[in-house]
């Protein structure tokens, strides 16, 4: 009890999170803070449960609300298509997403990840957003990318 009480005023002097931050404590517990006092922080995760954890047996705290956060899509298209269509498309997701206030960087094309072997290849597109908001942009991208591949009839390639 003591362990708990002594983390806990670190955590609220540190100012290590406040109730609503999105966590992930000890690389394992994933969520937003809902309530956290000298001895307990509560956490409600994303299918709805709550997890309490004695502050004393948190060891590590990664905020996910402080300060821009990235959201990353990997896509594998197919290797006929070039560089050059897949740039054009992800220029028009960009400009179309790019208008959302919660995107602080539009998104851009980050490069080849790999090359399937099959005939595939790995992109990732990359942008930046607004804390919290990476998962909405992430999914707002991927339905885009397949809309305008489809669109520009370039997933038949």
């Amino acid at each position: 009890m003591v362990k708990d009480v002594i983390s806990g005023i670190f955590i609220i002097f540190e100012g290590q999170y406040v109730i609503g931050d999105h966590v992930l404590i000890n690389n394992t517990i994933s969520g937003n803070v809902v309530e956290f006092g000298m001895r307990t922080t509560f956490i409600k995760g994303f299918d709805g449960s709550i997890t309490s954890i004695g502050n004393g047996n948190i060891n590590t705290v990664k905020n996910m609300s402080k300060g821009n956060q990235r959201a990353y899509v990997e896509i594998i298209v197919p290797d006929k298509m070039t560089i050059s269509d897949i740039e054009k498309v992800v220029n028009i997701i960009s400009e179309k997403i790019g208008k959302d206030k919660n995107v602080t960087v539009k998104p851009y094309l980050m490069g080849v990840m790999d090359i399937g072997l099959g005939s595939s290849v790995k992109i990732a597109i990359v942008a930046w957003t607004k804390p919290g908001k990476q998962a909405v942009i992430e999914l707002q991208i991927r339905e885009l990318f397949i809309k305008e591949t489809r669109k520009l009839n370039m997933d038949n390639v």
